[in-house]
């Protein structure tokens, strides 16, 4: 890739939408979703549904988490569209329920291999992350993007790169 640095008198990047200080954050889409996502057991709730284990039993199990705090934490992922109640009954046994991320919380699996990416990257152990989410075409692990609707991707170093490879730095 080629670096390429703003030739002089080139216009400055554009400013922000408006002053955040000025904006009325009682709308704000993280504050929305930060009130449905926002305590550590609905994100973990959300990571073990999204790798498979999705019996209530199972995951009060796995998670070591009180009957009565992962049932009030489902019912709330449930009610806000993000997991569904799947009822489940075999023949002579009681009623189980599965639980299965609905469209709303399979679009929440970027955030959770963020999440997953920032601890393994700042509070890593020994071990290392006991999952790395892969790519089904050929195995090789997923890396998540910022990437704007023309296709320039965005770097924590404030660097973009167009569709052409080429980078650009920002002040």
């Amino acid at each position: 890739m080629t670096r390429v640095d703003e030739p002089a008198g080139a216009p400055a990047a554009p400013a922000p939408a408006a002053d955040w200080a000025s904006v009325d954050v009682s709308e704000c889409s993280i504050g929305h979703a930060a009130g449905i996502l926002g305590d550590r057991w609905a994100l973990l709730l959300l990571r073990e549904i999204a790798l498979g284990v999705d019996w209530f039993d199972a995951i009060q199990t796995h998670l070591g988490m009180s009957r009565r705090t992962l049932a009030e934490r489902l019912d709330s992922l449930v009610a806000h569209g993000v997991v569904d109640r799947v009822p489940h009954k075999d023949p002579g046994q009681r009623l189980r329920h599965r639980y299965q991320l609905t469209q709303a919380g399979r679009e929440l699996r970027p955030l959770l291999q963020a999440l997953g990416d920032w601890g393994a990257k700042h509070r890593p152990d020994d071990v290392g992350p006991p999952v790395t989410i892969a790519a089904c075409d050929c195995g090789a692990p997923l890396a998540l993007v910022l990437r704007c609707a023309a296709g320039h991707v965005q770097h924590d170093d404030g660097l973009t790169t167009n569709a052409d490879g080429v980078q650009r730095a920002h002040r």
